[in-house]
């Protein structure tokens, strides 16, 4: 494995300040590859070039363009740097976009780089010291406030090997980028290669790709295949996370790539209209005034520009200069983002850079109260990895354990970190596993107190209740998994709460409902009507549509076979023992030998014979009935 440690460079400053010279002269390519860009010479694309170092140091270089028009070039360019230049021209010292791209790089959370005074030949020292000065008092407080600085001048090499020692000075403090997690490109340029097909480039900002890898192209989610992976126009068997990649992809056309998208390696990514973030305003008053809610804005994130509404939550109405807000995203359209990512806002027109924000919550739930929000966004604030065990509208289904190791994963952990996450969470009672899912112990929470809240509500308002049915519950509690799960989620929830799960219905408080004396006489009596008539009951309509037939049923002391008729359970026990006793001595078991137990006529017979079969007592043939698995034979 090669011990190369390659980064990324980017330059930053003011329109015709040297950056794309200065870059030529480091390494002898010329980042203006367009024709227009010669003609009216300044930068309007991201330039790409390659330095090496020596002593196992390589850079590529992600030149931007200074011009204010293309800001949102140079914040494509700035999202997946390690390190910046920002560069100042000795004639003619700081200017707007000087200060702009500083705001940039500050909210994109670049935090090592260093400041290059450039065009030396064109000032003389007491200019050059002025520019310094103005220099100082910009960077002050500001992640460069402690960087190197170097004078140089591309025209006559002044300068430029003492560039190079502090770009390696700065890079000895700097780690490169793991490459655990999923492999994620956001594509900045995409064209096509005569007989290679659709090719994309991009910084990779983790994971690690090869030929043959299959991707998810977003926020499209179509389905892509790695043919060749190259890194600054050479053939390599790998690249990932810090490193210019291209990548020729077969499953894609051409008109189905835009700048902007991404190319990610696992499941988990989700496109979302929708994000929780904390917004930090710029330190100039007049631009954080622009930070108003529902004002609208131009959203920066990677290479992909949308437009979206900020919504403050907590008591904020704004962000003062310099300071911090949680807020929700509202896009127009969808971002593919996780925890961590940085993006950069700027006001809608005229375009100002006014804050950047850090992702919290990639897809913030919908129809969540401000408070609520909040709450999630501070937790989140603290701890990034709680995210996809946070109860949410979603998380009251949990989630598969492979899902939870997918999402880790996404976030950049590495599999076995992944794996001691989800142990560590299980063995603090974070998560709680439920069958083959694990869910939230909040969330747990959180359904139990809506699910007594809905059942002593109806409790309350029929007091003879036997209880909700399940799947009316299932409604009201919006869960939208299988019958099955949320059965099992419902006799969890009944080990640590008053929830009685009863057959196919549920009951608050207590497994059967309190009965005063009248109604207490009302049951008993129509139990008695019930054992009494031999072998069942006809029941009439007000029976069936009463409390107390119901009521015998849910709690198992009768039973409904077809139409009207119900049998006591008493009546049924003695069918049951018979039945037993029969297939001791015989081995079929037909409708005359019921007729002559119960005397009864076929009406009531047939009813009986496939209660039996439901039971499992009997097994019909078609003609006659055997021995079912519930029979235990006595006889060898």
């Amino acid at each position: 494995m090669s011990s190369t440690r390659t980064f990324i460079l980017g330059t930053a400053g003011h329109v015709d300040h040297g950056k794309t010279t200065l870059v030529k002269a480091l390494t002898g390519t010329d980042t203006d590859r367009l024709a227009e860009e010669h003609e009216r010479g300044i930068s309007i694309e991201l330039g790409f070039a390659r330095l090496e170092l020596g002593s196992g140091l390589r850079l590529g270089i992600v030149d931007v363009p200074g011009h204010e028009r293309f800001v949102r070039q140079m914040v494509a360019g700035a999202g997946g740097m390690d390190l910046a230049m920002l560069l100042v021209a000795a004639d003619e010292g700081v200017m707007p976009q000087t200060r702009e791209h500083l705001d940039v790089l500050q909210l994109l959370g670049v935090s090592k780089g260093l400041l290059v005074l450039t065009r030396m030949d064109l000032a003389d020292p007491e200019l050059a010291a002025v520019v310094e000065a103005e220099i100082e008092e910009l960077v002050a407080g500001s992640f460069l406030e402690d960087a190197p600085r170097v004078r140089v001048s591309a025209k006559t090499g002044e300068g430029l090997e003492s560039l190079k020692d502090a770009l390696r000075d700065v890079l000895e403090g700097c780690e490169t980028r793991p490459r655990d997690g999923d492999f994620r490109l956001p594509i900045d340029r995409v064209f096509v290669l005569e007989g290679t097909g659709t090719v994309v480039t991009g910084t990779a900002w983790s994971g690690e790709v090869r030929p043959g890898d299959d991707l998810r192209l977003l926020p499209s989610d179509r389905s892509v295949r790695v043919r060749a992976v190259q890194n600054h126009d050479r053939q390599v068997e790998a690249a990932g996370a810090g490193a210019r990649v291209a990548l020729a992809l077969h499953g894609v056309k051409r008109d189905e790539v835009d700048r902007g998208m991404q190319l990610v390696s696992g499941p988990a990514w989700t496109p979302s209209l929708r994000l929780g973030i904390e917004v930090q305003a710029v330190k100039d008053p007049e631009l954080a005034a622009w930070l108003r809610p529902r004002a609208r804005f131009h959203v920066h994130h990677a290479a992909h520009e949308v437009l979206g509404r900020l919504d403050f939550v907590g008591d904020a109405n704004g962000v003062a200069p310099g300071e911090k807000a949680f807020a929700r995203l509202v896009l127009e359209q969808a971002l593919v983002a996780r925890p961590g990512d940085r993006l950069v806002l700027r006001s809608y027109s005229p375009m100002y850079t006014v804050a950047g924000a850090v992702v919290l919550d990639p897809v913030l739930p919908s129809g969540e109260r401000r408070a609520a929000s909040l709450e999630r966004l501070q937790r989140l604030a603290g701890d990034p990895a709680q995210i996809w065990a946070l109860p949410d509208a979603a998380a009251i289904e949990g989630r598969t354990r492979r899902q939870c190791l997918e999402r880790w994963t996404m976030l950049g952990y590495s599999p076995a970190q992944a794996e001691l996450l989800l142990a560590q969470r299980e063995e603090e009672g974070l998560l709680c596993r439920v069958g083959e899912r694990l869910i939230h112990r909040e969330a747990l929470e959180v359904l139990a107190e809506a699910a007594l809240r809905h059942l002593r509500e109806v409790q309350a308002d029929q007091p003879l209740s036997t209880g909700v049915p399940k799947e009316e519950l299932r409604g009201v509690l919006g869960f939208g998994g299988s019958v099955a799960d949320f059965t099992r989620i419902l006799l969890r929830l009944g080990e640590d709460h008053p929830l009685f799960v009863l057959g196919d219905r549920v009951r608050a408080d207590r497994p059967h409902p309190e009965l005063d004396e009248k109604s207490r006489r009302e049951l008993e009596g129509l139990e008695s009507r019930i054992r009494q008539a031999r072998p069942l009951y006809e029941a009439t309509t007000e029976d069936l549509e009463g409390p107390y037939l119901r009521l015998l049923l849910a709690e198992g002391r009768a039973a409904k076979l077809s139409g009207r008729l119900v049998a006591h359970a008493e009546m049924l026990e003695e069918l049951r023992q018979r039945v037993r006793d029969h297939f001791d001595l015989a081995e079929e078991l037909e409708i005359a030998h019921m007729r002559e137990w119960t005397q009864a006529s076929r009406k009531f017979v047939v009813p009986l014979m496939e209660w039996l079969d439901s039971e499992g007592l009997t097994r019909f043939d078609g003609s006659v009935r055997h021995a079912g698995p519930a029979v235990t034979r006595t006889h060898p």
